[in-house]
């Protein structure tokens, strides 16, 4: 007996959607889980003032992450060829809060302007926004994640987070863009609780970009960055990826084309 089109087209679609997956899922960083030890740590990445060492992993079967030691005034940062329009980023982390801040993450784009994204001393994730004809330019809040990044804290100051007595909380966090190089151009911010690798969190439609004058803004990304500036506390990095997105509409339009084939083969 035959499937209803319906189901089978349901079927076409699971399959498009499979296929598309992992293509889109390819981490583009060289040594993005830092698991390469065979060189100079870390290989693949520029470690600028010697910035950051080893540590022991803290995302899901991981052996080793990136500490990014804050006395150092360094940056760790990898850069690749233009990602856009549509992106992701997506890392575990772990952060002391600082002075100023503790975890500094930077998304640039070609030309300077840049995704601004920190932990402030208070704990609360802020980003920079430098688009003078947007309503409040500077550091701007997302109030609705305060209170989810919880402190990690190095009690001996050994230079990690996993000697007795240490405090370890580690959290997921995930950029996605889309629309670069237009008008349009937005990213949501998602997060987990501490020690749980679900996204229970989101901010959705970000407009906030430094060094940028204008919408809109270079077609894509080119680097990410974690720098330690302005008494920054240290932090822990760890399976840091970065994968192009394709767009809902190119995978509705592969779905759609997908169905009316199908349906086309049942009706002979």
């Amino acid at each position: 007996m035959r499937l209803p089109y319906y189901a089978v087209g349901f079927l076409v679609v699971v399959a498009v959607f499979g296929l598309i997956a992992p293509v889109s899922a390819e981490n583009i960083l060289v040594n993005g889980d830092f698991e390469d030890t065979s060189g100079t740590f870390p290989t693949g990445w520029s470690n600028s003032s010697s910035s950051t060492s080893q540590h022991t992993g803290i995302a899901p079967g991981s052996t080793t992450a990136a500490y990014v030691d804050s006395a150092t005034n360094g940056t760790l940062g990898q850069s690749f060829d233009t990602l856009g329009p549509q992106w992701v980023v997506d890392f575990y982390f772990a952060t002391e809060f600082g002075t100023d801040r503790g975890l500094d993450l930077n998304i640039q784009m070609p030309s300077d302007p840049y995704i601004h994204v920190v932990v402030n001393s208070a704990g609360r994730i802020q980003l920079y926004n430098g688009i003078p004809a947007e309503s409040g330019s500077g550091w701007q809040t997302l109030t609705t994640l305060d209170g989810i990044v919880q402190a990690s804290v190095d009690d001996d100051s050994s230079g990690d987070f996993s000697s007795a007595g240490d405090t370890l909380n580690v959290h997921h966090m995930r950029l996605e863009g889309r629309d670069f190089g237009t008008s349009s151009a937005e990213y949501d911010v998602y997060l987990s609780d501490a020690n749980s690798t679900t996204f229970s969190h989101s901010v959705l439609g970000l407009t906030a970009f430094q060094n940028a004058a204008s919408t809109p803004l270079g077609a894509g990304i080119d680097a990410v960055t974690f720098p330690t500036l302005y008494g920054n506390g240290s932090f822990v990095v760890d399976d840091v990826v970065v994968v192009p997105e394709p767009s809902t509409w190119a995978l509705g339009l592969l779905a759609v084309v997908g169905l009316a084939l199908f349906r086309r083969w049942y009706a002979h």
